[in-house]
């Protein structure tokens, strides 16, 4: 029963985690709760557990997932070309209008008070600068899905 308890907590933690370190955290959990039931300590031992799983095992899929982003930030879709940059701009353009009348839209529906000054251009780099960044990333992203899907067809 102890060790189908253990298996449970160990889904916690990533598979690839579980496949490399698996059968060696298995191997310490009966050591250690071996030596906890001989001792009295079970409330403690399964105390530790827990915690240990409840803190270490969102630490390995953060990592897990770290690494994933990294891999594939580094992927060769997303290197820059003329072909990725033009397509980029050119749908950068039009969503750019659209989110910036939505953030102008939605602004004027919220309360807000009287601002001048320097209060303004934070409002206008805002209004301006978060619909031209979010826009420019889309539309890059979007770029470089159409360039891979061209690409895999030019190939096949």
């Amino acid at each position: 029963m102890n060790k189908k308890i253990y298996t449970v907590l160990l889904l916690l933690y990533p598979k690839a985690h579980r496949i490399r370190f698996g059968n060696e955290m298995m191997q310490v959990f009966e050591d250690a709760y071996a030596e906890a039931k001989s001792k009295g300590v079970l409330a403690t031992f399964w105390a530790r557990i827990i915690s240990d799983a409840v803190v270490s095992a969102p630490a390995e899929r953060m990592a897990e997932l770290e690494n994933n982003l990294i891999t594939f930030m580094h992927n060769e879709y997303f290197k820059p070309t003329i072909s990725k940059v033009i397509l980029a701009a050119v749908g950068t353009v039009p969503l750019f209008w659209i989110l910036t009348l939505a953030f102008v839209d939605l602004s004027e529906h919220l309360p807000h008070p009287h601002v001048s000054g320097v209060g303004v251009l934070l409002a206008f780099s805002l209004i301006v600068f978060v619909p031209m960044i979010v826009s420019a990333t889309i539309s890059y992203v979007c770029a470089c899905g159409i360039a891979a899907v061209f690409k895999n067809r030019h190939t096949a």
